[in-house]
């Protein structure tokens, strides 16, 4: 996806990126390796907002999940 993505912004922080898609500063957040509990307050921040968030656990690693959110206007 980051190919096809106009620009992409690593800002070190899951929680930080996620609470930028609540308050409508970021459309979406892709990440393919991260702990629960570095995106757990950041899921409920996005679906307050009205946004989606889609987790998968990772095949390899049962303690890492794949994770897509966006502010509700991208469609998962």
């Amino acid at each position: 996806m980051v190919h096809r993505a106009r620009k992409c912004r690593l800002m070190g922080s899951a929680a930080l990126d996620m609470a930028y898609i609540a308050s409508g500063r970021l459309d979406a957040y892709i990440e393919s390796s991260v702990s629960l509990w570095d995106v757990a307050a950041g899921i409920l921040l996005v679906e307050a907002a009205g946004g989606q968030v889609k987790m998968n656990p990772r095949a390899d690693n049962p303690d890492k999940f794949s994770i897509v959110a966006t502010n509700g206007h991208l469609a998962l």
